[in-house]
């Protein structure tokens, strides 16, 4: 019986988008032959998948144990794949990431992922001169990067996030294509050549890239002080010697979350 081919209909909710867990859902399906297709529905994903008798159930045992490090799986809900769904499973056509739909998807509430610390490979790529994203501050992969800071709806896509508005150059479109790369479906992916720029902006001059650090470091080592924004917060830079009241203007009365010697 083990030749046996069937057919479920996977939902799951809880924190599944902007998690990589499309791309993981895609790696372990193609690892144990099966066919089928996964989706963002809503704030749910959405998958179905079609093998031997028991491929489907360590499809689904995967799903729930070893899902990324990011990723929270509330409900599981398993079905069987409706005969009129347009997308169904034919014998041999492969395992897909399909375009997500805002489509009702049942079960609980929507959840939305945190924002995630650069991860130990982002990490080592972000230090290596000669990396095309070395010292470059926005960088980020399925494992980490801003999420919730840059999420304008659900489901969780590019055309869904603050990320939209750049559009991805042939280098980065390479890497989010690929299901071997660890930035496949990466939705707030970028580089220098095609995301968001660090700048340096002052009275007598604005700069950008690395001469914007440079004047930025230059201007505190001689006793100034500067704001930043970045992905979600907005930073406060200065000398003990020289650090002015708390707040500075236009911001808000709260006491700093830490002081960096």
């Amino acid at each position: 019986m083990s030749g046996v081919r069937q057919t479920w209909r996977i939902e799951i909710s809880g924190t599944v988008q902007g998690v990589g867990f499309r791309p993981f859902v895609h790696r372990t399906a193609n690892a144990l032959g099966l066919d089928g297709w996964v989706r963002n529905v809503d704030g749910h994903v959405v998958a179905a998948a079609a093998g031997p008798r028991d491929a489907p159930e360590r499809f689904l045992a995967r799903c729930r144990d070893e899902a990324p490090p990011l990723a929270v799986v509330g409900t599981v809900t398993v079905g069987r794949l409706d005969t009129t769904d347009p997308h169904g499973i034919a014998p041999g056509s492969g395992f897909v990431v399909l375009e997500s739909t805002a489509g009702a998807a049942t079960g609980p509430v929507r959840q939305v992922p945190a924002d995630a610390a650069p991860c130990a490979d982002c990490l080592r790529e972000v230090l290596t001169p000669g990396d095309r994203r070395y010292r470059y501050p926005f960088i980020n992969c399925t494992a980490c990067g801003p999420r919730a800071t840059v999420i304008t709806g659900l489901p969780y896509d590019r055309a869904c996030t603050t990320m939209g508005a750049f559009t991805l150059c042939t280098a980065c479109a390479q890497e989010y294509a690929d299901p071997a790369d660890r930035r496949f479906h990466a939705e707030p992916l970028a580089c220098p050549r095609c995301g968001p720029r660090i700048s340096w902006w002052a009275p007598e001059a604005a700069y950008g890239g690395e001469e914007a650090m440079s004047a930025a470091a230059d201007a505190v080592r001689g006793g100034a002080w500067w704001l930043s924004k970045g992905w979600a917060v907005i930073s406060w830079c200065a000398t003990p010697p020289t650090r002015p009241p708390w707040p500075p203007y236009g911001a808000v009365s709260v006491a700093p979350t830490s002081l960096l010697p």
